[in-house]
């Protein structure tokens, strides 16, 4: 099947930040698309008011704050009639506002009139694409660098070449100025940041230590530290005064470094990588602040001049994220193991999560705090859940055992002994009377939960038994495992109910909905099946079809047109899931951090959530909907505040060459 669709793409709102104190904010995003041309570079002009991108046609201006297309700075005609330009490279503005500049493909800069439009200067020197311009702080002298490398400053008024600067032995990737005028700094792909007297063109210092190629450099606006991002996966920060590395280390893996920046106040680093993920650092302590999420490859950013947005853009869209509005989030701070299972009490109050760390923790879901610490598990905690009284807990281990708690004074009141191999899922029944484990022997275990004598053995599962529900009414209890299987036992007997098979795929988590069908995650796909009949009643896979993606319903054959989904854009394992209360939304944690919302009827997502820093483990809802807690692989988790989720949305061009 070959197809060309034309994407309505939906992009979150509620990003949220992976901080590590209660009460923070995350911003929101918003993301805007009018003109049909490629995206190479970006920048703000001095009062804020207009963004420059430069693309394919030239430096597009557009109003910062509607998004508006304000204006086209093309370069003369007969420079892509001769060949000597394909598309511009990067734009600047001049600090006086009355300028902009641009490098492009074939060497020729230039350098047009913001009031009139009028091109001042074609400036012919660069042999081949020039990557960086930029100019000084008096605007009287532009710095342009390139592929030749050679950085080259240029008199703006006369167009004259000034000097020429030669050291790299690789193409100069960024240029910028020092706050004070007297330095000008260069990255280079010869893995070098080199700092030169801008008046001069001596070079003062050559900074090493990157392993590849410098793609990124920024000055804090004090002009004391720059900062460098490179495609060694690191970001460094350098005490220019010294001329050697700062001991500031930035936390957080990184991937391939696009663009680093300052926000105005020099008190935030941000960067961005092709790979989606935007961070920002505390600039003085190094500590991640915030991770947020594009759409599509986040290859330049940039702040506002007062500091409020924060701009990024990457093939045809641009984002801001507006940094002083957002959801609220509460980090549980404590684990130092994976966090595997999250749960709330049946009145929200409380949550609790078991990790790999063999601990199960009580939190307040108010606040975040820690209030009570459950140890004697020997082996990691897969799986814990509360009561429906909220008196007890039940958690299930490695160590073969599950257990069940006090949830007031943490003691243990019953070992659950019989499991002959680690315990994946427990479960209490909707009565609190039954307790359920599942796991790596195949099998799934009822119990008493007053006490603690085997009830059933539930055999079938040729496969881990990964996940176990009980339904709505606790008269069946619902296990899917690795075998690619759903199975369904009579609570009371132990009698299988029904079984489904093929089709399904390994199931990585299941539940109830409200009316009692079974949601099923797992490789590639979100699956509804009637939990009497074994139908589905909905399959949604993401497919690719030559260069696009499309959305489809196994059972109907329903094509969607695409939009961002968990399988598509983070990577098609879901390893987490959860249903709200309500049962309009699916909940989806991978691999790649970030939790996904979908709506349930139609399979289509409406927001991502930020905010931990690895594969998202585990996922839960609070009985109420307004609350969702999720844990990730290196101990991380959050409760996400919810409001009612909204989107932002606009149509983008997917033709990747555009005309």
């Amino acid at each position: 099947m070959t197809m060309r669709l034309r994407p309505l793409l939906y992009v979150a709102v509620w990003v949220l930040a992976g901080a590590v104190s209660a009460q923070q904010y995350a911003p929101a995003a918003r993301v805007y698309q009018e003109h049909n041309d490629l995206f190479r570079g970006m920048a703000y002009s001095p009062d804020g008011k207009t963004l420059a991108i430069a693309g394919r046609k030239g430096i597009w201006l557009h109003d910062a704050a509607s998004f508006e297309t304000t204006g086209l700075l093309a370069p003369p005609e007969r420079f892509y009639e001769e060949e000597k330009i394909a598309f511009m490279w990067s734009a600047a503005f001049s600090p006086d506002g009355t300028l902009a500049a641009g490098g492009s493909t074939g060497g020729p800069v230039f350098i047009w009139e913001l009031k009139s439009g009028r091109l001042k200067h074609a400036l012919e020197g660069h042999k081949d694409s020039v990557y960086a311009a930029a100019f000084s702080p008096d605007s009287k002298t532009l710095a342009t660098g390139g592929s030749d490398n050679l950085i080259r400053l240029w008199d703006v008024e006369s167009g004259e070449l000034k000097h020429t600067l030669e050291g790299h032995t690789s193409w100069v990737r960024d240029l910028e100025y020092s706050p004070d005028g007297r330095t000008l700094a260069s990255g280079g792909w010869d893995d070098t940041v080199r700092l030169w007297d801008a008046q001069t063109g001596r070079l003062k210092h050559t900074l090493e230590g990157h392993t590849e190629d410098v793609k990124s450099i920024a000055y804090s606006p004090d002009g004391r530290t720059l900062a460098s991002g490179s495609r060694d996966y690191t970001v460094r920060l350098w005490d220019v005064g010294k001329g050697e590395p700062r001991p500031t280390v930035l936390e957080g893996r990184l991937d391939i470094v696009e663009s680093v920046v300052f926000s105005p106040d020099g008190k935030t680093l941000a960067a961005a990588s092709g790979s989606r993920r935007i961070r920002t650092w505390d600039a003085n302590t190094g500590r991640l602040k915030q991770m947020l999420f594009a759409p599509t490859t986040a290859e330049i950013v940039q702040f506002s001049p007062d500091g409020k947005t924060l701009a990024s853009g990457g093939s045809l869209e641009t984002m801001f994220w507006d940094l002083e509005t957002g959801a609220e989030i509460a980090p549980l701070v404590g684990h130092t193991g994976a966090v595997a299972s999250l749960a709330f009490s049946s009145d929200g109050r409380t949550a609790l999560s078991g990790s790999h760390d063999k601990t199960i923790r009580i939190w307040d879901a108010e606040t975040g705090e820690l209030v009570r610490t459950l140890t004697g598990h020997t082996e990691r905690v897969n799986s814990a859940a509360f009561s429906p009284d909220g008196k007890a807990v039940l958690s299930g281990s490695h160590d073969k055992t599950a257990r069940i708690w006090d949830a007031e004074t943490g003691e243990l009141v019953q070992t659950l002994m019989g499991h002959t191999a680690p315990v994946l899922s427990v479960a209490f029944s909707p009565d609190g009377r039954t307790a359920a484990s599942a796991g790596h022997d195949k099998t799934v275990r009822l119990w008493s939960a007053e006490t603690g004598a085997l009830v059933h053995t539930l055999g079938g599962h040729t496969d881990w038994a990964t996940s176990i529900a009980f339904s709505p009414d606790g008269k069946a209890i619902l296990s899917g495992g690795l075998d690619a299987t759903i199975r369904i036992w009579n609570t009371l007997t132990g009698a299988p109910i029904l079984t489904t098979e093929g089709g399904v795929g390994e199931a990585f988590s299941v539940s109830y909905t409200q009316k009692g069908d079974v949601f099923v995650t797992g490789e590639g796909s979100m699956q509804f099946i009637d939990g009497r009949g074994g139908y589905h009643l909905k399959w949604v896979e993401t497919h690719m079809a030559g260069e696009d993606r499309y959305n489809h319903d196994a059972l109907t054959g329903e094509i969607f047109p695409y939009e961002i989904t968990a399988a598509e854009m983070y990577e098609s394992w879901f390893l987490a899931s959860a249903l709200s209360p309500d049962g309009k939304t699916a909940a989806t944690g991978a691999r790649d951090s970030v939790v996904l919302l979908i709506d349930v009827e139609t399979g289509r997502f409406q927001t991502v959530l930020g905010g931990l820093l690895s594969p998202v483990k585990s996922l839960a809802y609070s009985p109420d909907g307004t609350r969702l807690a999720g844990g990730s692989a290196d101990g991380s988790a959050v409760i996400w505040k919810m409001p009612n989720p909204q989107r932002v949305s606009c149509s983008l061009d997917a033709d990747p060459n555009p005309p």
